[in-house]
């Protein structure tokens, strides 16, 4: 599998990249996120 990326990358990207490699900078958080706002919803109303 080949991946290519022709976007420049910001020094803030680069660097979060060489501290985290690139699952950690790639990966992605469900905070503020439709489903998790929601499953707060109704945990509080049951």
């Amino acid at each position: 599998m080949q991946i290519r990326n022709n976007v420049a990358l910001a020094e803030a990207e680069i660097r979060k990249i060489m501290e985290q490699g690139l699952i950690g900078a790639l990966s992605v958080t469900s905070t503020n996120r439709l489903t998790s706002i929601w499953s707060v919803i109704q945990t509080e109303l049951n």
